[in-house]
């Protein structure tokens, strides 16, 4: 599912296909395993369909996915809920490098 996840997330910013990386982050977040597809595809359909991108940050939310919980609750109600999250708590949300990289190029 990560391969999936990174191909999906490189079709939709490196290459501005973002009907085909939908389409593939949808097929990573049917089993609800991959948490990263599940919330990058609500924060990519957040303008354009919002019904639907409140359903996927809710799933990702209710499965413990903390960057989502960010998206839903105030800075104190992150605190409050979750506490001060330190660096090793939240480097296993991060994307791997080489994907960081690779989408904070700029293309010509």
């Amino acid at each position: 599912m990560q391969a999936i996840y990174m191909i999906a997330m490189i079709l939709c910013y490196c290459h501005e296909n973002i009907s085909e990386g939908i389409a593939l982050l949808r097929h990573a977040a049917e089993s609800f395993t991959h948490l990263p597809s599940v919330y990058a595809l609500a924060l990519i359909l957040r303008d354009t369909r919002p019904i639907e991108s409140d359903r996927y940050l809710d799933l990702a939310a209710s499965l413990g996915h903390a960057p989502a919980w960010q998206e839903k609750l105030t800075a104190a109600e992150m605190r409050a809920r979750f506490g001060d999250l330190d660096a090793d708590n939240l480097v296993k949300y991060l994307d791997p490098p080489c994907l960081n990289r690779l989408l904070g190029r700029h293309y010509l």
